[in-house]
C-alpha cells in the first residue's frame, strides 16, 4: 500500500474542502493518504500529492482551476491532471472538487 501526504503548494485562504475530496477519493483506489500542512517535514512516503486551486466568483465560489500533481519524494513529477473551466467557461455547471477530483484521480491512477 502507499503512503503519500497531500497539501495545497500555496498559502492563501482555504475554500472548499479540496484536501479532504482527494484524500477520500485516492483511498478509493487503496491508497492510505495523509493530509498535512506545506511546511511540515515528510519522512518515508511512496509520493506526495500537491495541488493548486483557483477559484472564482459567479453567484457563488465555484472552482476555476485545479491541478493536481504526484511527485516523488525525490521531487520529481510524476504525473499530473489538470481542470481548468475555461473549455467552457459561460456553461458551466458550478464545478467544485467534488465533481472534477474524481475523474482527476481516475485519469492520474490509469496512466
Amino acid at each position: 500500500m502507499f503512503y503519500l501526504t497531500i497539501h495545497s503548494s500555496k498559502e492563501h485562504e482555504i475554500i472548499g474542502n479540496t484536501d479532504i475530496v482527494i484524500k477520500n477519493e485516492v483511498e478509493k483506489y487503496g491508497i492510505k493518504a495523509e493530509i498535512v500542512k506545506k511546511d511540515d517535514k515528510l519522512e518515508d512516503f511512496d509520493f506526495l500529492i500537491e495541488y493548486h486551486d483557483t477559484w472564482r466568483w459567479d453567484f457563488k465560489k465555484i472552482l476555476d482551476k485545479l491541478e493536481i500533481v504526484f511527485i516523488s519524494p525525490e521531487g520529481t513529477v510524476i504525473s499530473k491532471s489538470e481542470y481548468n473551466i475555461y473549455k467552457n467557461k459561460e456553461l458551466h455547471n458550478f464545478p467544485s472538487p467534488e465533481k472534477e477530483v474524481p475523474k482527476m484521480i481516475k485519469e492520474l491512477l490509469t496512466k
